[in-house]
């Protein structure tokens, strides 16, 4: 699960700071930057904050610019309201924020150099540390696999993609336990914050599996009611693992451009159970992105085809 933070402007106005902050930030720690007010105001506040800071060396200051910048990917939308004429002026950020938390738009902590109302949910800059109890989030969770719960772990980061890859080797679109949460899945990617999400379906194939003609007329015939809105169409891929390769097609995933979550039994409903479900690491986000593409592959591509919303457009093998 995603947990969200306000960030004080002011908090990253020396270079040491806004390094230890954004280090503990990003989707692969559990960590999301809330883009509160918005992303654009937020830099600009802290562009400002560096400015008055007439100790901050001048290189120390363009490290900060680059630093922010180069931290979009941390970043998620907020809905929080914003009172630009809140006074004192130099406390209205923090205010702002700590009103935020009586409503559905809470955040899961506020970093600030002040805590004017003794607010529960501030931690000051002094305390930013992964050990302190409001920054120490839970990488792996147990999540039942039902499509509400893994909507709810997962919703944020899909929401926050612009594309979403689900890898599950034994994807059956002919097998009705399968319909529930891979309908849930697309559902978040249609609420992307983006214009538009790409959305890929990967499974496995071999000789035990049905024929390609079957797999591709099954998907044709099942996933385009559940596709809507943003996600228009789907990708769906089938691999099989190469002769006597190192790698084992057994993993399931969802993927993103922002993160990824490893689930331990897959996109299957099982009412009543739970799985582990983990964050991964950046690094291995990356490698399996790769693996499941045509640049660099951990398999052999049996075939990718599409599925759209009004017709059995693009059928047949595409190699």
């Amino acid at each position: 699960m995603l947990y969200t933070f306000a960030i004080e402007p002011d908090v990253l106005a020396t270079w040491d700071k806004c390094r230890n902050t954004l280090n503990l930030m990003g989707f692969p720690h559990g960590r999301a930057i809330a883009a509160y007010p918005s992303r654009k105001k937020w830099k600009a506040l802290v562009r400002a904050a560096c400015r008055e800071n007439t100790e901050l060396a001048d290189h120390d200051r363009k490290r900060i610019f680059r630093r922010i910048d180069q931290s979009n990917s941390k970043f998620v939308s907020s809905d929080a309201a914003y009172d630009e004429t809140l006074l004192p002026a130099n406390e209205r950020w923090i205010r702002n924020a700590t009103a935020s938390q009586t409503g559905a738009n809470a955040f899961h902590a506020i970093l600030s150099t002040c805590n004017p109302d003794d607010h529960q949910d501030v931690v000051l800059e002094e305390d930013i540390d992964e050990l302190h109890p409001k920054l120490d989030v839970p990488r792996e969770a147990l999540v039942l696999r039902e499509p509400d719960p893994l909507a709810r772990h997962i919703g944020m980061l899909v929401r926050n993609s612009r594309n979403v890859h689900l890898i599950d080797p034994h994807f059956d679109p002919s097998n009705g336990k399968w319909h529930p949460v891979v309908r849930a899945c697309i559902q978040l990617a249609a609420e992307t914050v983006h214009d538009a999400v790409d959305v890929a379906i990967h499974a496995r194939d071999d000789d035990r599996k049905p024929s390609w003609e079957e797999f591709e007329s099954q998907c044709q015939r099942r996933l385009p009611p559940m596709l809507f809105g943003k996600v228009s169409s789907i990708r769906v891929c089938r691999w099989r693992i190469r002769d006597d390769a190192p790698h084992d097609f057994h993993a399931r995933y969802v993927l993103t451009d922002r993160g990824g979550y490893r689930l331990d039994k897959g996109l299957d409903e099982e009412p009543g159970v739970e799985q582990s479900v983990e964050l991964l690491s950046d690094q291995t986000r990356k490698r399996l992105r790769e693996g499941y593409s045509d640049t660099n592959p951990l398999f052999d591509k049996d075939g990718e085809f599409t599925v759209t919303l009004r017709s059995p457009a693009a059928r047949g093998r595409h190699r």
